[in-house]
């Protein structure tokens, strides 16, 4: 009897605990994974990634994003946990590290999408659904107001650049 228990007991246990798994990340988008996993790092947020499994490629999302009416470039399936990534799309060719860190906010950190701008007009979340931050290139001394509003949402700050526009 005490046998057929332990038994019991270790089945319950092993089949109800969440089994690892590999995250699936192309080597297309491996960079911009490993530096949203060092920005949180840096930030001091511990990443739990047990609900996502990974990036899926392709060059045409509709399939995906039909489903919820929009076209997008890039989409996280809250179904199959799954980043789907339009290779085709102007923002992966030339915003790539933002559309990637916005997805992994909606997939690892369950941010949700925040509106609004600032009096320049810029937007003032990575999360924004409507448009990126343009960061990229000659805009890189913004990058980091956009990573500590990612992953700190209640300690934002309004940062210098986004007080006034240039005349």
């Amino acid at each position: 009897m005490k046998k057929f228990v332990l038994l019991i007991i270790s089945a319950i246990v092993f089949f109800s605990c969440e089994k690892e798994h590999d995250i699936i990340v192309p080597t297309e988008v491996s960079v911009e994974y490993n530096a949203f996993l060092q920005a949180a790092s840096e930030q001091g947020i511990k990443i739990n990634e047990k609900k996502f499994k990974g990036f899926i490629l392709t060059g045409d999302i509709t399939s995906v994003t039909a489903t919820d009416g929009i076209h997008a470039a890039a989409y996280y399936c809250h179904k199959d946990k799954f980043i789907y990534i339009d290779t085709t799309s102007i923002p992966y060719r030339i915003n790539r590290e933002a559309m990637i860190f916005h997805e992994l906010g909606h997939a690892i950190l369950r941010r949700e999408h925040k509106t609004g701008n600032f009096k320049t007009g810029e937007i003032t979340s990575m999360m924004n659904a409507n448009s990126l931050p343009n960061y990229a290139t000659q805009f890189g001394y913004k990058r980091q107001y956009y990573i500590d509003e990612l992953f700190n949402e209640k300690k934002s700050y309004i940062p210098y650049w986004s007080e006034r526009a240039c005349k």
